[in-house]
């Protein structure tokens, strides 16, 4: 059973990574989505939620909190490996998108459209992601109220 979650989780992490990045043309080649280190990278988000779980006495996290510790782990062990030295802001980063990316795609927000709407903030978070300045508890309640942005009917 835990497993198949684990299996789910990476390929849909590898199918955000090829969806996002494949028009990075020229960085692309440079980038390799290392299956070892993305497989460990969701087994110690998976952890992680567990013992918040348990510790907590949470029956069932809320989407909130899963793509919060994602989007943590991810940028913290750093799956995608760069084969040559970083030619761009875009490869120093990779990481820290890949995970943001993957974290708004389980909130069903298009990257495209937080970046549209608020650029700064985006490059922010991406910042923050990058130096480890963020617990996961803290990501989720940004999460939920970036969620109410996207997805609030228009008035």
């Amino acid at each position: 059973m835990m497993r198949e979650k684990i299996l789910r989780h990476v390929d849909a992490i590898v199918g955000v990574f090829h969806e996002q990045f494949s028009c990075w043309s020229s960085s692309l080649p440079n980038m390799v989505l290392n299956l070892s280190i993305l497989r460990e990278s969701v087994e110690s988000c998976m952890c992680d939620l567990y013992r918040l779980k348990f510790f907590r006495e949470i029956h069932q996290e809320d989407v909130h909190k899963r793509a919060a510790f994602f989007i943590v782990w991810l940028a913290r062990i750093k799956p995608i490996q760069l084969k040559e030295n970083i030619s761009s802001k875009g490869e120093l980063f990779a990481n820290e998108l890949l995970a943001l990316y993957f974290g708004l795609n389980v909130l069903d927000i298009s990257p495209k459209q937080l970046h549209t709407k608020h650029p700064n903030y985006m490059m922010n978070l991406v910042y923050l992601l990058h130096f480890h300045a963020y617990s996961p508890e803290q990501l989720a309640s940004e999460l939920f109220l970036l969620e109410q942005e996207f997805t609030k009917p228009p008035v």
